[in-house]
């Protein structure tokens, strides 16, 4: 496209000329300045403040994407490449580690150099002043006043467009960049092209990209509001690929009033009055409490609250339904009672037994504690750093310390330890939050003992279940293994959820699907809990011990 169909077309914008990728309008002056940085680079010279700055923005995007590569395979690594290579497993924690102190550095870097010395915008253009206001003119000023001219000139024409400036300059920088140093550097039509308007557009597409639409959303007031926004999408956005699961799964369980979840301006002004503010937390938790307050148990706010040393003083009280035993049948329906699964996880040995004594055990290097809800229905626990993991354990090779290690102190002196707190929180919600009014929480059936040495249990219990998400846990006082396997309740347009309990040998299938009356056979009274579960049990080996 030439310049004068550029110029007919649309807007110019202050800022650098387009290379010559199908784009014209770079003077022969710049392509020197441009070859004489990539000299100074390619020589070892020094290079300027605003290079350094621009190659450290161009990295920080780089190793960000490459976060999301590798979080896409996680599951395809762990599942086919580990097995089959050993010797490289042990690497995938440190890889993971690697990406995300590089990345915390880098931005460290880039959003200190932007705050203390911002691009500087490009002189406005010269207005002379009149001829009698100056003596006899020489040859030096005259010389001085033709190169500004010409560097005005120059600046005019090499504008690039309004909307590659937006979409392909500005659209790909952090929106904290955008806002600060590009905004301030585009002179001509900064304030009017990075608006209300730009920053909306970037949280409705993070939205999309995380498949939140529907689910999560803003109000519309100002600019602020919107760039804080914009900033906790952003910050650690594959982790909010985890919540849209975790907010259906919510909904179903009458934990939401409505749907999407505000993230309201008062909450905004009140918790993230700086940059600061927002990353006292681990991104998983952080992501959770600008909606968590929107959730609630039997009238009992889910707000997340970080304790200090002085509420840090013991467990707290627990709901009093998460103390009353779940009724130990021969396998019948029975009623779930909010958290009644736990006494499965409280016995000791059983089929979960890990084969080896963990190393390093001990006091652990305690992690920060916090408290989702208060009075009589409020649940603590606490970050576990990955220097409070035994060398050998099996969560050390998933460690993210964006979405860090859970240690829950259920009932128990001994503690709940979970892989994540996306883990965590979906575990809350399966298992502690199940009983509000009108869900209709029951056990379609249990099975079991099986012995502890069937490896067909084993695989259910610890492998990899393709196109189901798992939640496991760990009792640290004997490393028993505890899972749940989620059926149906997290896709879009499921309006039931149902779910297998797996842990010290017995299966348990609970669900709040409505009981067809008048059936005696359990396919025709939960037809499609069974023929959800009846597959999986078949693939693994273990469909007879489903009772009928």
């Amino acid at each position: 496209m030439s310049d004068g169909a550029d110029g007919g077309k649309r807007q110019r914008v202050d800022g650098p000329a387009a290379s010559g990728h199908g784009m014209n309008g770079v003077s022969s002056s710049q392509h020197q300045q441009m070859d004489a940085a990539h000299d100074a680079s390619a020589a070892g010279c020094s290079l300027s403040f605003e290079e350094v700055q621009r190659r450290f923005s161009v990295l920080l995007a780089q190793v960000t994407q490459v976060e999301c590569d590798v979080t896409t395979i996680e599951g395809s690594f762990v599942a086919n490449v580990a097995p089959q290579v050993p010797s490289v497993a042990s690497n995938w924690s440190t890889l993971k580690s690697s990406l995300s102190a590089t990345s915390d550095a880098l931005t460290a870097i880039t959003e200190g150099m932007a705050a203390t010395h911002p691009p500087q915008a490009p002189p406005s253009h010269p207005h002379p002043s009149p001829p009698d206001a100056h003596a006899a003119p020489t040859q030096t000023t005259d010389t001085t006043a033709a190169a500004d001219a010409g560097t005005a000139a120059r600046r005019t024409e090499n504008r690039l467009p309004s909307d590659l400036y937006c979409d392909h300059i500005v659209g790909f920088l952090p929106i904290s960049d955008a806002i600060c140093p590009a905004r301030a550097a585009n002179t001509f039509y900064g304030t009017e092209l990075v608006d209300e308007n730009f920053v909306l557009g970037r949280i409705d597409t993070d939205l999309g990209r995380r498949s939140l639409r529907g689910l999560i959303d803003v109000q519309r007031p100002t600019l602020e509001y919107y760039t804080k926004c914009a900033h906790t999408l952003e910050y650690g956005g594959v982790v909010w690929c985890e919540w849209a699961d975790f907010i259906r799964l919510a909904d179903i369980y009458k934990l939401t009033d409505d749907l999407p979840l505000i993230m309201s301006t008062e909450w905004m002004a009140q918790h993230f009055r700086s940059k600061a503010d927002f990353h006292s937390m681990p991104a998983a938790l952080r992501q959770y409490s600008t909606f968590g307050h929107l959730l609630n148990y039997k009238g009992t706010s889910l707000a997340l609250t970080k304790l200090d040393e002085a509420d840090d003083g013991g467990e707290g009280k627990k709901d009093k339904e998460e103390a009353e035993p779940m009724e130990e049948d021969d396998g019948g329906e029975g009623q779930g009672n909010g958290d009644g699964e736990e006494d499965r996880e409280g016995e000791g040995g059983g089929s979960g037994q890990m084969d080896e004594p963990m190393e390093g055990e001990g006091e652990k290097e305690d992690g920060q504690r916090y408290r989702i809800g208060v009075g009589e229905h409020q649940w603590e626990f606490e970050t576990v750093p990955l220097s409070g993991l035994p060398p050998r354990h099996p969560f050390r090779r998933t460690y993210d310390p964006h979405n860090p290690p859970i240690r829950y102190l259920a009932r128990y002196r001994h503690g709940l330890l979970f892989p994540s707190f996306t883990a965590f929180i979906r575990r809350m919600v399966l298992a502690a939050w199940c009983g509000q009014e009108g869900v209709g929480e029951k056990r379609a059936f249990r099975v079991g003992r099986v012995d502890g040495g069937d490896e067909r249990y084993q695989k259910l219990l610890t492998g990899t279940i393709e196109d189901l998400t798992t939640i496991d846990l760990i009792l640290e006082t004997n490393d028993e293994r505890v899972r749940q396997i989620v059926l149906k309740g997290m896709k879009e347009g499921d309006s039931i959820a149902a779910r297998l309990l797996l842990g010290n040998g017995y299966i348990e299938l609970y669900t709040n699907e409505a009981r067809i009356e008048g059936q005696e056979r359990l396919p025709d009274r939960f037809p499609i809990a069974m023929s959800l579960v009846r597959p999986l049990l078949t693939k693994h080996g273990l469909a007879h011990l489903i009772p009928q």
